[in-house]
């Protein structure tokens, strides 16, 4: 498990709704959605190349 996982998996388990973002990986983006959301919170994953400024926008 990555940090970024581990610590959006650990702010979600005290409460606080959480994003994961992806450029290749959705599946894995999307699983960890799923687990996030066990703890009654609201999860999503963005897709994005955050290297292009206008994908980086929500």
């Amino acid at each position: 498990m990555g940090i970024g996982r581990a610590r959006a998996l650990d702010l979600a388990s005290k409460g606080f709704d959480v994003a994961f973002h992806y450029n290749r990986s959705a599946e894995a983006a999307n699983q960890a959605s799923q687990e996030a959301t066990t703890y009654g919170v609201k999860a999503s994953a963005l897709q994005a190349d955050i290297t292009k400024p206008e994908q980086a926008r929500i």
